[in-house]
């Protein structure tokens, strides 16, 4: 059953790792949800400490 959206959307964010198979199983999963989140390859794009 489909998630109604909310009511103040987020930008849904994933950090990406290629060669890894379960994140491309669960990349397809959030995909055919409808949801399009934005990826971040962290091997280029180093995450930041929120402080």
């Amino acid at each position: 059953m489909p998630v109604p959206p909310a009511e103040n959307p987020v930008d849904d964010i994933l950090c990406h790792y290629p060669d890894c198979g379960t994140w491309r199983s669960v990349l397809t999963t959030v995909r055919t949800a409808g949801i399009g989140p934005h990826i971040v390859e962290y091997r280029k794009t180093s995450p930041t400490r929120a402080g």
